[in-house]
């Protein structure tokens, strides 16, 4: 299920995911509804903010294991862990296209927008890669000395930061 919370109060609310979406990992708002990557069934889950009524949207052959999901302003983006690639996702239709990662880029987990471009942290190669919304084409930047195994990822403005978790640490990029 979701949870909704009124940040004013607390108050909280469980919504039951549709049948055939399991393995939610992921959770991000399109500026009207809240989306799921839903790891275990290959599949989104769009959930209407005001009802908690939702819909699965399948993700394409060849996606497999969505973790991170965010929207750019127009499409949500799904990273895929197993088959190293993205997914977007138009929000209206629930039509989608995948997107191979660089090689290099493998095992991710987390996926941000900066205001232009997607990027995903890659745990299994330490990197991070930066991914044009138009054309869907990747470039990949390893993670500085002392980094390791990047797992989320989030924008502040002016930099990426990635959460690494067996160094426990944060990286600027």
């Amino acid at each position: 299920n979701v949870t909704k919370i009124n940040a004013s109060t607390g108050a909280a609310v469980n919504y039951a995911l549709p049948v055939g979406a399991s393995g939610s990992w992921g959770i991000a708002f399109d500026g009207i509804n809240m989306w799921t990557a839903n790891w275990w069934t290959n599949n989104v889950t769009k959930i209407n903010t005001s009802t908690g009524a939702g819909v699965n949207y399948a993700l394409p052959s060849g996606a497999a294991d969505p973790y991170g999901i965010a929207f750019d302003g127009t499409n949500m983006w799904t990273v895929n862990n197993s088959t190293s690639n993205v997914t977007k996702i138009n929000t209206s239709t629930g039509a989608a296209v995948n997107y191979a990662l660089p090689g290099g880029a493998t095992g991710s987990y987390g996926i941000a927008f900066d205001g232009a471009n997607m990027w995903t942290a890659n745990f299994t190669t330490n990197n991070v890669t930066k991914i044009n919304v138009a054309a869907g084409v990747g470039v990949n930047y390893a993670l500085p000395g002392g980094a390791s195994g990047p797992i989320g990822i989030a924008f502040d403005g002016a930099n990426m930061w990635t959460a690494n978790f067996p160094t426990h640490n944060v990286t600027k990029l």
